[in-house]
């Protein structure tokens, strides 16, 4: 049985059964952490890879553990809570007007603090989705953290459960996972070892793209040219991942306007972007649709039109390397 097909009872008194199906996945990822393989309830089974040797299993443990409670907290918060309804085989959420949220994006801004009321059994269904969503995220997590183990033994092993990323990832990347997946679920979390070997935080596919993972793409804050070329000279191959920052969307935006400037207008835009960025997320659950929903239409469009078009260079990038094998 797997775990996207895990039996939750859908009779009254749901929600408190939701809250222990959590619970009992999580326990059991803290047990299955101390010796890897597969380990099964009742309600579902799973497959973690063998508990790396030595120190390295310490800290492997250490961190499943902590995703384990990452998992249960981040179901539990339920900062702001909105209504949602089935309107002619859609599903709506009520915020001062009844705006459209996919079943997929109703689970993914349970990250940002965002919850759901409304009739029972589409709550249950959404309560379900977001579980074993994060369920599976977990999973892959723990499956990446093993293989970054076993191929990375310099690392301080005590630090590992700490400067591992936790369950719900770095803020800014869920932001801009929202956004590349506005009009469709297109992008997704890297696995952990792609993000700690590879330097890429999401992987983005599109219909025509013809790439199985999809395109690499890392997000990072820098606003200014040297320190995000620092940064991306060390990364290897970097001409096959597409880079979203507010440096790079600054640029993009003076290239697309085509008008010159006295200052520096590259520095200008991306001081804006940046600034934008920050205090989208001081509230990111003001929305339905959090945080993404506050950005600005025109910035949200350049984000997702970079990143399509940036996604097309480097995967022929890579493939002109490859050709060359």
């Amino acid at each position: 049985m797997s775990t996207e097909d895990a039996p939750l009872a859908l009779e009254a008194g749901f929600r408190l059964r939701v809250e222990d199906y959590v619970a009992a996945a999580a326990e059991a990822m803290r047990l299955a952490a101390e010796r890897g393989g597969a380990f099964e309830t009742a309600d579902f089974q799973f497959m973690l890879p063998p508990r790396p040797e030595g120190d390295a299993g310490a800290a492997w443990t250490g961190y499943v553990r902590r995703l384990a409670d990452d998992y249960e907290a981040l179901l539990a918060n339920r900062t702001r809570v909105f209504t949602v309804r089935q309107h002619d085989a859609r599903l709506q959420a009520f915020n001062e007007e009844w705006i459209p949220i996919r079943a997929d994006q109703a689970h993914d801004v349970r990250a940002w603090g965002v919850a759901f009321e409304g009739p029972p059994p589409l709550i249950d269904d959404l309560e379900r989705r977001a579980a074993n969503h994060y369920l599976r995220l977990m999973l892959q997590q723990a499956r990446g953290a093993a293989k970054v183990l076993n191929r990375r033994t310099h690392l301080d092993m005590e630090l590992v459960p700490q400067i591992f990323p936790g369950l719900a990832g770095d803020a800014l990347e869920r932001l801009v996972l929202d956004v590349l997946n506005e009009h469709a679920p297109i992008a997704r979390h890297a696995p952990l070892d792609e993000d700690v070997l590879e330097k890429t935080d999401l992987r983005v596919r599109y219909p025509d793209l013809d790439r199985k993972r999809g395109a690499r793409v890392q997000v990072t804050l820098r606003t200014h040219a040297e320190p995000f070329e620092a940064k991306a000279s060390k990364v290897r191959h970097r001409e096959e991942i597409v880079f979203v920052s507010p440096y790079t969307l600054g640029r993009e935006k003076v290239r697309r306007s085509g008008r010159e400037e006295t200052f520096d207008p590259v520095a200008a835009a991306s001081r804006r972007i940046r600034d934008t960025f920050v205090g989208t997320l001081e509230n990111p659950a003001c929305h339905p649709l959090g945080p993404m929903a506050q950005l600005d239409p025109e910035l949200r469009t350049l984000i997702q039109d970079y990143v399509s078009e940036q996604s097309r260079t480097t995967t022929s990038e890579m493939r002109k390397r490859r050709s060359k094998r």
